[in-house]
């Protein structure tokens, strides 16, 4: 306590604050070049404002380049397995063993039902005409075919070309993500975040929040197309092999199961991109709105009605695939995972409420009958022991009765007379 009150040590503090308070000043200047050399420090808000956009363009444009060789990466591996010539010999040898099993079984039951030689012809007219499709085009043409309508079907919402869809809907996710995170403010707004610490804290919360939504959303498209492309890409592979099953009736579900797998998997892929155009335009949207929010309760509102906004972007993109298969199976989707979920919740105390009276209700029943059951087995030990007594009373009455008049009937004994 004496050492504070020295001169020498207050002389101390105060050389210690004037060496912070150089030094602030000194990092200030270096962080802000808009100021002079007397530390006179204009506000350039706007110019400084507008250099990050460039610097955030850079990243997002060097985030594009990285992000698009590695799904060039992905997109050669799936096209690796498209065209294999093993397998479209096979199906070959495929369809013509299976043509000659159709005319060898048409004879036979041709013979077997003595039918005439035009009856034979017209049983035999159409799975020829299937077969000579299969070998001349269909193996090899088909697959491509659908998969070229299913492209420009998708190409209509502005898709592109097939290897471009993942790295467009990727491509506009991140521009409108970066914007949202460049969106300039207007000067009141950065007026009052400096004296509103815990609303700039939110603001900064819900701006995060929307460009993760938003991410995660184009990171659900893209994995979406890759795994939609992979089964067509299988498809296309498998289809020397499953294709042939044509020709024969019994087996004709084989290709049956082929087509609406390869449907499903383009229909899958025009769902996404349908919904992804619908997903990037509100994303856009958003990112022009939120220059518009200001530091106070309003903004807060805003930025989080945006996020519920990417929740349903995110959940309209999970479910993409889903509402393009749809398309081909008749069933609409909608949001019965979640009601079903919420239901499920609501009603679980109902349930375990109802569980629980019935499990007591049980155990009184239980505790019930079996009092009542050794109340009535105590009666019927107390009726019989009662009746025991009854019969033994009785049998000594009996037997009492059997003697006096047995005594009373019996001959009077003898009197010898003198």
């Amino acid at each position: 306590m004496t050492l504070l009150k020295t001169p020498a040590f207050r002389v101390l503090l105060v050389v210690i604050a004037l060496f912070f308070t150089a030094t602030w000043h000194v990092l200030a200047q270096g962080n802000n070049p808009y100021c002079d050399q007397l530390g006179v420090c204009t506000n350039q808000t706007e110019k400084v404002e507008e250099q990050d956009p460039g610097v955030a363009a850079v990243m997002v444009k060097n985030a594009i380049a990285a992000f698009t060789n590695v799904l060039k990466i992905a997109n050669d591996s799936i096209n690796s397995i498209r065209s294999n010539s093993t397998l479209l010999q096979y199906g070959q040898r495929l369809t013509v063993m299976l043509t000659g099993i159709v005319i060898l079984w048409g004879i036979g039951k041709n013979i077997a039902l003595k039918q005439s030689l035009p009856q034979l012809l017209g049983d035999l007219v159409f799975p020829l005409i299937i077969a000579s499709f299969v070998l001349g085009a269909g193996l090899e043409k088909l697959p491509g075919v659908i998969e070229s309508s299913v492209t420009k079907i998708a190409g209509i919402f502005g898709a592109g070309t097939t290897s471009s869809l993942e790295t467009s809907l990727a491509t506009n996710l991140l521009e409108a993500a970066a914007r949202v995170w460049n969106a300039e403010r207007a000067s009141s707004g950065v007026l009052e975040m400096a004296t509103s610490p815990l609303m700039t804290v939110a603001l900064l919360i819900l701006r995060i929040a929307v460009i993760l939504l938003i991410l995660v959303a184009a990171g659900l498209g893209v994995a979406a197309i890759l795994v939609a492309k992979f089964q067509l890409a299988l498809a296309i592979a498998l289809a020397p092999l499953l294709i042939p099953w044509i020709v024969f009736k019994p087996t004709e579900f084989l290709f049956s199961g082929w087509l609406s797998f390869f449907l499903k998997a383009g229909f899958g892929l025009v769902g996404v991109f349908a919904v992804s155009a619908v997903v990037v335009q509100g994303s856009q949207n958003m990112s022009n709105l939120i220059t518009t929010v200001k530091a106070d309760s309003s903004g807060v509102m805003t930025l989080g009605v945006m996020a519920a906004m990417s929740i349903i972007f995110t959940y309209l993109m999970l479910k993409g695939s889903d509402i393009g298969e749809g398309i081909i199976s008749g069933n609409a989707t909608g949001i019965g995972q979640l009601s079903s979920v919420a239901k499920g919740a609501a009603a679980m105390s109902p349930v375990r409420m109802a569980s629980a009276t019935a499990g007591l209700a049980g155990s009184a029943a239980k505790m019930g009958g079996a009092g009542l059951a050794g109340k009535l087995m105590k009666g019927r030990e107390l009726s019989g022991a009662g009746k025991q007594l009854a019969q033994k009373a009785f049998g000594n009455g009996t037997a009492s009765r059997a003697v006096f008049e047995k005594t009373r009937t019996a001959a009077p004994p003898k009197v010898d007379k003198q």
